[in-house]
């Protein structure tokens, strides 16, 4: 699972160093910085494109290798990327406190919820992305978020509901909550695309 990772990592920069280096800028100077977060997770899926266009998955059934490892490997993937992502928007908030922003305390409790959001979509899209495809995929997932958008405005109270969220976010028990259950989320997501995998390798052979 580690050579995956490795052969992800090294295309990731071989193929994307544009793209690392706007998740890098828009981490440390963006005033938009947990737009980096996202765009850092969002980079697994050009990564599983890249694997469907040289048809990966036929020639790594040659190599010893289970369905969680190669499952794993492009969760493990987007954890990474989120982790790099984080660590310089950590940075370029402690660079903010040091100049004295009175809100970083706000930005890093907010760091924290976005994370874990984060976490959230990556069990949500990575699942798809790695059971149908990236075109079959994105067309899904573009449904399920423009789906619960055009659902929100029907949602009773749903400002109140907004409002009570964007307070229970500074309370350390429900970020905490809010982990584990984005920790819960990925268990079942890599469980159920590892089943799913698994069954696809049987068609082919």
């Amino acid at each position: 699972m580690l050579g995956l990772l490795v052969k992800d990592v090294w295309f990731s920069w071989k193929k994307y160093k544009l793209a690392i280096g706007i998740i890098i800028l828009m981490a440390v100077v963006s005033p938009y910085i947990f737009f980096a977060l996202f765009q850092a997770v969002y980079m697994c899926s050009n990564i599983i494109a890249a694997d469907e266009k040289s048809h990966w998955d036929k020639f790594s059934a040659m190599l010893p290798l289970t369905d969680f490892d190669h499952v794993f490997s492009k969760y493990l993937f987007s954890y990474l990327s989120l982790g790099f992502s984080i660590f310089f928007t950590a940075i370029s908030l402690m660079i903010l406190k040091y100049l004295g922003a009175n809100t970083i305390d706000d930005l890093m409790t907010s760091l924290m919820f976005m994370s874990i959001l984060c976490l959230i979509y990556v069990a949500v899209t990575n699942a798809p992305l790695i059971i149908f495809g990236t075109e079959k995929a994105k067309a899904i997932i573009l449904l399920m978020f423009a789906g619960f958008v055009g659902l929100m405005p029907f949602i009773p109270n749903i400002n109140s509901y907004m409002a009570t969220l964007n307070e229970a976010k500074t309370s350390g028990t429900f970020l905490g909550l809010m982990f584990i259950g984005a920790v819960i989320l990925n268990v079942i997501s890599i469980t159920v695309t590892v089943n799913f995998r698994r069954k696809k390798m049987i068609r082919y052979h």
